[in-house]
């Protein structure tokens, strides 16, 4: 597991649902889900989520987590990273583009991560 955690917090591409040229689930959405299966999963992605040496993108992966496993933690997370003008790496289908990180957030916060795609 704390090799997932590692590997998850220097991704730097955000991706959920089926991307790529042939559809494929990102290494990212992979190492998202197998952490949010661990039962101390909150705490791991609010460690992420804190970590000074993981990438946006990671913190967005985090932020997903947190929406999942307890929404309290992801509306006290996120508050202070909404504020940023900085941009994450989204991987939509087959395009990949700089996104406000406060509008990923937006679209965690109103639609979550889990069905196979990120709202726009």
């Amino acid at each position: 597991m704390q090799e997932d955690i590692e590997q998850l917090k220097k991704i730097t591409t955000f991706a959920i649902g089926m991307v790529g040229f042939v559809g494929h689930i990102s290494k990212g959405e992979n190492l998202y889900k197998r952490i949010r299966n661990a039962k101390n999963a909150r705490d791991i992605f609010e460690n992420i989520f804190q970590s000074t040496s993981s990438t946006n993108e990671a913190r967005m992966y985090a932020a997903c987590g947190l929406k999942k496993t307890s929404p309290a933690s992801f509306r006290g997370a996120v508050k202070n990273l909404k504020q940023t003008n900085e941009t994450v790496s989204v991987f939509r289908a087959d395009i990949l583009n700089k996104e406000k990180i406060s509008d990923v957030l937006a679209s965690i916060e109103n639609a979550g991560c889990n069905d196979g795609s990120i709202a726009r």
